[in-house]
C-alpha cells in the first residue's frame, strides 16, 4: 500500500494531539489505520524539572520552540511511505511536524525508492550528540531508516538512535564542565547509568526494536536538535542515513 504523508497527516491530527498531548489518535489511510502519539508530553516542563540550576529565561521559544517532543507514527499493515520526491526534499507535511514536535517516527514503512537514492550507513561513536549537517548545507533534514528489504536491517536491534533539542544539549555540556563550543558541534554527554533519568523525558529514543522485517523511519532538522547513538549492544548499528532538503 502506497501513501502519499498528506493523506493522513492532516490538520485534525495535530489538532487532536494539542488538546490532548497524553492520549494517542488513531486515524484511517488507505484502508488501513494508524496511530499517532506525542512521546514526551511538555518537554518545557521536564527540561526546567531537570536543569533546576538553569533560569526561566533559557527556555524562551526561540531557544526551545517546542512544547511537546518527539511523535510516532505506526501503521497497523505495512505501507510505501512517499516520505521525499525525486529532488529529495522532505514532503512538507511531514517538516510540518517537525517543526512543531522536533522529531517525527514512523514505524511499518517502507520508503518509495527514487532512482538516485542510494542510503550511506553510518555508525555514530555512542552518547555522543552532534550535528549531521552544519549551517553550510542546504540539505538540513537527516532520515534514518531501517530498511526491511535490507538484509543487514532484517531482524530488531537494542541500539538505538537519542534525539533532544538544542538547549539541552548546552545545559548537559556545561552541567558536565564541557565548554559551549565544543557543544554545538560534538560532544559525549550521560552515561550509561544516567540515562535512565533522561530517556522519554528530555531525550527522545528511536529504538529500531520492531519486529524482524519491520520497516522504520526517524527524521528531525539538524537546526534544532542533536542526536546520538546508544550502544545497547557491541559495535552499534550501521543505520541507513539520507539527508534531505
Amino acid at each position: 500500500m502506497r501513501v502519499n504523508p498528506a493523506d493522513f497527516l492532516t490538520q485534525s491530527v495535530t489538532d487532536s494531539l494539542r488538546r490532548a498531548p497524553a492520549a494517542p489518535y488513531t486515524g484511517t489511510c488507505s484502508g488501513g489505520k494508524f496511530s499517532a502519539r506525542i512521546v514526551i508530553p511538555d518537554i518545557k516542563k521536564e527540561i526546567a524539572a531537570y536543569f533546576t540550576e538553569a533560569r526561566p529565561e533559557q527556555f524562551g521559544p526561540m531557544v526551545l520552540p517546542f512544547k511537546h517532543f518527539g511523535i510516532e507514527i505506526a501503521f497497523d499493515k505495512h505501507v510505501t511511505l512517499e516520505a521525499f520526491d525525486d529532488a529529495f526534499n522532505l514532503h512538507p507535511a511531514i517538516k510540518a511536524l517537525i517543526v512543531e514536535f522536533g522529531t517525527c517516527s514512523f514505524r511499518n514503512v517502507e520508503l518509495s525508492k527514487h532512482i538516485d537514492t542510494v542510503f550511506q550507513k553510518n555508525i555514530f561513536p555512542n552518547l555522543v550528540f552532534h550535528v549531521d549537517r552544519g549551517p553550510q548545507f542546504e540539505n538540513q533534514y537527516s532520515l534514518f531508516y531501517r530498511d526491511p528489504a535490507d538484509p543487514d536491517h532484517k531482524h530488531p536491534r537494542k541500539s538505538s538512535s537519542l534525539v533532544t533539542p538544542n538547549i539541552a544539549v548546552v545545559l548537559q555540556a556545561k552541567r558536565e564542565g564541557i565548554d559551549a563550543v565544543s557543544a554545538a558541534v560534538n560532544c559525549k554527554l550521560f552515561d550509561d547509568d544516567g540515562l535512565d533519568r533522561v530517556l522519554g523525558k528530555i531525550v527522545f529514543e528511536q529504538r529500531w526494536d520492531a519486529p524482524e522485517g519491520v520497516g522504520e523511519m526517524c527524521v528531525f532538522d539538524n537546526r534544532t536538535v542533536m542526536h546520538a547513538s546508544y550502544h545497547r549492544e557491541p559495535g552499534g548499528y550501521r543505520i541507513a542515513v539520507q539527508y534531505l532538503f
